[in-house]
């Protein structure tokens, strides 16, 4: 299903959050009125679900952005450096894969002269094996979207949620205190809401646009 409009990615995107906040904050009420096996099942269960959902969202979110600037049809010399980065992707991993000048030669010509082209986005940025803060960091830049909320984040998403995922799904005894999986849900919550609202931002002011784009604050910018 295309996306053609700004309101037409806000219903998707909000119809993609409410579903899963809705399933994620069921399961924490269920876990804290469990007790014994049965609230440690929950919270262990709890926690492969939290990272489905953290995962789930973010690509959707990524993929109904890309999805809306597609149908845009911009040329190559619009796009933000960002997204221009991503309709290049294939090309410039071509080019990192080639030792002879002459392939560089070739992009040079290549870049220039698909300047005024229609630009061809991916449907999709990749999550690797697992979104941990250095890959979403990679993703938001994928789209330019300001990865600093996340960065007091960094130890809570790399350990509290992937690597005890992991070990959920490696068949290892891990199993939190319910307080612990009710404080991670929350903030799971707040960090899939902080997306779609930054990529609903991103669509409202424009910012796929070269002439609107502004670079995300970061270590080298800011």
């Amino acid at each position: 299903m295309k996306i053609r409009t700004k309101e037409e990615l806000h219903e998707r995107l909000d119809e993609e959050l409410a579903w899963r906040r809705k399933e994620l904050a069921s399961l924490s009420l269920d876990a804290q009125a469990a007790d014994g096996p049965k609230r440690d099942a929950l919270v262990r269960s709890g926690i492969a679900l939290l990272y489905a959902h953290w995962e789930g969202f973010i690509r959707c979110a990524i993929e109904y952005y890309l999805n809306y600037v597609r149908s845009l049809r911009l040329t190559h010399d619009q796009l933000a450096p960002c997204l221009l980065g991503l309709a290049f992707q294939r090309k410039i991993g071509e080019l990192a894969e080639a030792s002879s000048i002459s392939l560089h030669v070739d992009f040079a010509a290549f870049v220039r002269e698909q300047a005024a082209t229609r630009a061809a986005l991916p449907e999709s940025i990749s999550m690797r094996s697992n979104l941990s803060s250095s890959v979403l960091r990679d993703v938001l830049a994928g789209v330019g979207v300001d990865f600093s909320y996340f960065e007091l984040k960094e130890q809570l998403i790399d350990q509290r949620l992937v690597k005890a995922r992991n070990e959920i799904a490696h068949g290892q005894h891990l199993c939190p205190p319910v307080s612990e999986f009710v404080e991670l849900q929350h903030t799971v919550d707040e960090m899939l809401v902080y997306v779609r609202d930054a990529v609903e931002d991103c669509a409202q002011a424009s910012r796929y646009l070269a002439s609107v784009y502004r670079t995300p604050p970061g270590p080298h910018n800011p």
